[in-house]
């Protein structure tokens, strides 16, 4: 091991000709990816005969397969591995199997799925945006009108930010950057990605990804969702690595952390270095506190109930609390539930979102049906969750999923109390 870090391309650095004598080279790992796959994918890598390296389905298992053959000829030249591994978007699942969490063609299997699912999303689109930070981005986003269908789908640098949405919505922003001196680059993608119109396929993916055993890392990976290495429990494994799929990548943060860590050195792996040139932006760029780490304030709250923002319930509990003070907070019972209740929570935070997930997959015997997708992709948007499993269950997901979601604000109360 050494004081450098790895980090893996990401979908776009494709590119015809990429592996070169790489498939010769470890021609096991070639033929285990043909037969999994059930196509050449030396051919679809150096030559691209059908033009098909630039569709989803196509780029995301190319890239996995000559990530991982760059990674072991990386490791024999240089005779020592990384102490520490990160991947950006699909790079992730490079850096994962890097660190032993499964084998190659376990990691080709769910990349390959991933793929698929991803590749039946149509409409939307994404653009790069420059030359502005993100904070004046991100208001922009909240006051914008009409902007409300674009979600943030990579943090890449202190001053370019992916978003993704919208098509139409897309082209008011390119506008509106245009007043602020900001550069936009449409990207030429076929859907939005990392975005909440992944949803769908993300909750196709945790279904796939149930079928898989997560070994714990061997070295730390630092996870796009977080900003933070990769827990070791393969069931938090496994949200963390399906929840990546609609929400954005937070490049900052992750190479933040690796610097705060002490890696000295960065590798790339992979076609291209636009993933250096961004190291170096994040180097040059003053430390800021990490988006994944920044919390709303421990406030004394009377109650919390579905209708409440998160705005709202913070603006009705400004006294900060003395160390003696305790928190009470009451939680909804039968009657409290409607569609779309926490909706900004499931879009914003990763823990609320996983924890409602997990009580989802749970569930989904007993409903016949996605609890995440009944509640927050609704058909009728003024329908009411009346049927008592329905009602008890969504009840309960928003419950667990609030208090995971406080706890890792640091909110943990010694006194909770609950509706019927």
């Amino acid at each position: 091991m050494n004081d450098e870090g790895f980090f893996i391309s990401r979908p776009g650095s494709q590119r015809v000709g990429m592996g070169g004598e790489l498939f010769t080279k470890y021609s096991a790992m070639t033929q285990q990816a043909n037969h999994i796959l059930g196509y050449d994918i030396a051919e679809l890598c150096l030559y691209d005969p059908d033009k098909k390296l630039g569709q989803t389905k196509f780029t995301q298992p190319a890239l996995y397969v000559v990530d991982a053959l760059n990674y072991h000829a990386q490791i024999e030249k240089e005779k020592s591995e990384p102490s520490c591994l990160a991947g950006h978007s699909l790079g992730e699942y490079v850096a994962l199997y890097a660190a032993g969490v499964y084998d190659f063609d376990t990691g080709l299997r769910l990349v390959n799925e991933r793929a698929s699912l991803m590749s039946e999303v149509g409409g939307g689109g994404m653009a790069a945006i420059t030359q502005i930070t993100v904070d004046a981005l991100l208001e922009i986003l909240r006051v914008g009108e009409g902007l409300d269908n674009l979600d943030v789908a990579n943090y890449n640098s202190p001053t370019q930010t992916v978003v993704s949405g919208d098509l139409e919505q897309l082209k008011k922003l390119s506008t509106m950057l245009r007043e602020h001196g900001a550069q936009y680059y449409p990207l030429r993608v076929s859907a939005a990605f990392h975005s909440r119109y992944m949803r769908d396929a993300e909750s196709r993916f945790s279904h796939f990804a149930q079928t898989i055993h997560f070994r714990a890392p061997n070295r730390p990976v630092i996870a796009n969702l977080t900003g933070q290495p990769y827990p070791s429990d393969s069931d938090a494994i496994r949200g963390t690595l399906t929840q990546q799929i609609s929400n954005p990548v937070r490049w900052v943060d992750t190479i933040q952390y690796m610097l705060d860590a002490g890696i000295s050195a960065f590798e790339e792996l992979g076609p291209g270095n636009v993933l250096s040139k961004l190291v170096e932006g994040i180097r040059q760029s003053p430390k800021q506190q990490p988006l994944s780490q920044q919390r709303v304030s421990h406030k004394r709250v009377t109650e919390w109930s579905p209708e409440k923002t998160l705005a709202a319930w913070a603006s009705e509990n400004q006294k900060q609390p003395s160390p003696k003070e305790q928190c009470i907070l009451l939680c909804p019972g039968i009657g409290g539930q409607y569609f779309l209740m926490g909706r900004k929570l499931y879009e914003n935070s990763g823990v609320f979102r996983q924890a409602f997930d997990r009580c989802s997959t749970l569930s989904e015997p007993l409903l016949g049906e996605s609890l995440s997708l009944l509640v927050y992709s609704p058909l009728d948007p003024n329908a009411t969750l009346s049927r008592t499993l329905h009602s008890h269950l969504a009840n309960f997901a928003f419950g667990y999923s609030m208090i995971e979601h406080l706890r890792h604000q640091g909110i943990d109360p010694p006194v909770w109390w609950a509706g019927v």
